[in-house]
């Protein structure tokens, strides 16, 4: 076929190669950085052909705007690779075509690759231009059908091209364009779904089960008090002999001192540890109740304790109430953020405090709060005072400084390639500190310490690494108990493991499962994991299975252990049995029962909080712990706001809501809060209405000045609406 036929003259023919140079762009650019994969690169052509017969004989306008669109989205899914780490899916299409959302990501560090951005709208311009000088090409049957074959062929290959390399990321083998198309057939596409849910039913039954019938490692246990130190995003590869232990091989020792002082006081180390979701509100959940978080992103369940009654008497802290123990919790950074200034008390602690509670040098503080020097320093400071008021003391700390952004001074900096890397660095300095005087103190024999973490930062040269929790138990009956810990265990296993420590009877409630980390168990057992986008399952097989968003799962022989380094792929699956693993995961998720679509959550009820000087940050000078909230198709919310000035300077309190979507500004643009001056009242009342339901909501309540306000009420209600 000539080019004289549909595209005829010069104009034509300039129009038909810049058109094709957009649309090929992308596949390009995306090689160039990521490898020229089969299946990446039948994406990209095959998405690369979709485009343009869509955008033959259509006006230079529709072209000029559907290119604009592709440009846009193209450059945004890079971004997001980058950033982030994954591509965008149909939850994001809303923030890549808001102006708010485009012109926050073109503040502060700028895009990673502006020229790209800046190439194709350039392009697709010039694009758009050509075809108003090139006027309308003839009609041609001969390309409309080279190009429905060229797009058959590519998309029936892809499966294929595909499953040669299951293991490869997702931006390696696909087009934006044809992973959102695929995304959206994986949602319509659903075998018998009743059968599916049997099956979901009847697993999710055998996995969250409390499981007490293992052999006893010790009696009840010596210990008067418990410890349980988490470490954020620490994962338990970082400790030298339960990496080894587990197989894995890394020439970076992240925290030698931890490795050394584990081993020098007799620590029982659990190498196949599993953390199951990302997000430390997820991870505290599992660890203090006993429970799997919700396996995707949707309304902790830790926040929807909140709207329920009889739950969290089965909590860690709950329970151990009850057995006179005087149970506090504390971290490093403000509790506002995801609620746990609600969520601690809830869940049993009498005593819940956050950076306030520190004195420290100011030079001592991060983004978040304190960093971990200053922390410990507190925290050696909590456990003299519950040591003099007597009785026995529950007492878990929370750490912040290997959080993003990381906390670490300049000096360490310096020395490591990485921020996280000098972070962790700090951490294992600070904890070389703290150990020993735990040890001086005594408090090394009397008191049960469990050093764990909320989740895990993972390792790019480590597989599974994202789901490698860590656990380190120090007890008065170090002599007693192995060095290391055989069997899967999980975050899940802490409140269980306490508990059955000291022989307590428990409490069980719908939803509390786990195993005692001081039983030997004769059989293995399955585990749970949610990270990167990967649903992960150790079947009753002992077989690891991993499902991405497509239900496209492959099945690994690992006998009964989560941890591998190196596994066999033993087949690769879609259609029914792929989706009753998905099935799985969203009935665990509702495994605290709330009324179909219907919410109410109450954030603040007279709490008060410090007005910042300086608003920096929407995640960090949060006021409020609404956060990564969900909710149901065909519903409406309604949020009430209720702000009190108790004391302010002459400017007042400069109030401002931010709204976001999966850490994005939202669309919905939220109501002007009022500047309030000392003694004044501002309430606030409007309505977001969820047709197609959301997820990942979040609330942030700013507030700058000199001052302290108190939110009498932020209220959060979600109801069914017949007309939506």
């Amino acid at each position: 076929m000539s080019l004289r036929g549909p595209f005829r003259g010069y104009w034509g023919r300039a129009h038909l190669f810049s058109l094709l140079f957009v649309l090929m762009l992308p596949a390009v650019f995306h090689g160039v950085l990521w490898g020229w994969s089969f299946a990446g690169l039948i994406s990209s052509l095959g998405s690369a052909a979709v485009a343009f017969l869509l955008l033959y004989r259509r006006s230079f306008i529709v072209q000029g705007v559907v290119l604009l669109v592709w440009s846009v989205l193209q450059s945004s899914s890079l971004e997001l690779v980058l950033a982030v780490g994954r591509m965008p899916n149909l939850r994001d299409f809303i923030y890549l075509v808001d102006p708010t959302m485009i012109r926050q990501s073109l503040q502060g560090n700028g895009l990673a690759w502006p020229g790209y951005l800046v190439a194709m709208l350039l392009a697709s311009f010039g694009v758009a231009v050509l075809r108003w000088r090139a006027g309308q090409p003839s009609r041609s049957s001969s390309l409309r059908n080279i190009c429905l074959l060229f797009i058959a062929l590519a998309f029936s290959l892809h499966p294929f091209a595909r499953r040669l390399n299951l293991e490869a990321d997702l931006w390696t083998q696909y087009a934006v364009f044809h992973k959102l198309f695929r995304e959206s057939v994986a949602q319509i596409n659903k075998p018998d779904e009743a059968n599916v849910l049997a099956w979901a039913h009847r697993e999710a039954e055998s996995i969250a089960r409390l499981d007490l019938d293992g052999r006893r490692l010790v009696g009840q246990g010596k210990a008067r008090n418990v410890l349980l130190v988490i470490l954020e995003g620490i994962s338990g590869a970082y400790v030298d002999q339960i990496r080894k232990a587990a197989g894995y091989q890394l020439d970076q020792h992240p925290m030698p001192h931890l490795s050394a002082l584990a081993k020098e006081y007799g620590a029982m180390h659990t190498p196949d540890f599993v953390a199951h979701n990302h997000q430390t509100i997820r991870g505290l959940y599992s660890i203090l109740c006993g429970n799997f978080p919700k396996l995707d992103g949707s309304t902790p369940k830790a926040t929807e304790l909140l709207a329920v009654q009889g739950r969290q008497e089965s909590c860690l802290p709950a329970q151990l109430a009850r057995h006179g123990f005087n149970t506090n919790f504390l971290q490093a950074a403000d509790l506002a953020f995801m609620s746990k200034d609600k969520v601690m008390p809830h869940i049993g602690f009498m005593m819940t405090s956050g950076r306030e509670s520190i004195v420290g040098d100011p030079e001592n503080e991060i983004a978040w709060g304190w960093d971990d020097q200053a922390f410990f320093v507190g925290a050696l400071d909590a456990i003299k005072g519950l040591e003099k008021q007597g009785g026995p003391w529950f007492l878990t700390l929370l750490t912040v400084g290997t959080h993003q952004p990381y906390g670490a001074p300049k000096s360490y900096l310096e020395r490591y390639p990485t921020e996280m890397l000098a972070a962790t660095a700090y951490l294992d300095d600070a904890l070389a500190t703290f150990l020993p005087k735990l040890k001086a103190m005594g408090v090394l024999d009397n008191t049960l310490v469990i050093i764990t973490s909320d989740e895990s930062h993972g390792h790019d040269q480590l597989r599974l690494a994202s789901a490698w929790g860590l656990n380190l138990i120090f007890a008065p009956e170090r002599e007693s108990l192995p060095a290391f810990k055989g069997g899967v265990y999980g975050l899940i296993d802490i409140t269980a493991s306490v508990l059955d420590y000291f022989d307590f009877p428990v409490i069980e409630r719908e939803g509390l499962a786990g195993r005692s980390l001081f039983r030997d168990y004769d059989e293995g057992r399955e585990m749970l994991s949610y990270t990167n986008g990967i649903f992960r399952h150790l079947n009753s097989h002992g077989n690891l299975v991993e499902c991405d968003f497509e239900h496209l799962c492959r099945e690994y022989r690992q006998e009964f252990r989560f941890m591998v380094p190196h596994a066999v792929e033993i087949r690769r699956y879609s259609g029914v049995e792929a989706q009753q693993e998905a099935s799985l995961a969203e009935v665990l998720n509702h495994s605290i029962s709330l009324p179909d679509g219907e919410q109410d959550y109450l954030f603040a009820d007279g709490d008060r909080r410090q007005l910042k000087v300086l608003v920096q940050n929407d995640w960090i000078d949060n006021l409020i712990g609404a956060q990564y909230l969900s909710f149901s198709p065909g519903t409406r919310t309604t949020v009430t706001i209720r702000i009190r000035a108790v004391t302010t300077d002459t400017k007042g309190a400069l109030l401002r809501l931010a709204l976001k979507e999966f850490d994005k500004e939202s669309s919905i643009k939220p109501p002007e809060l009022p500047v309030l001056q000392q003694g004044e009242v501002g309430d606030v009342s409007f309505d977001i209405d969820n047709p197609t339901g959301r997820r990942g909501f979040s609330f942030h309540l700013l507030g700058e000045g000199q001052g302290e306000i108190e939110i009498d009420e932020f209220r959060v209600v979600t109801r069914k609406v017949a007309d939506l």
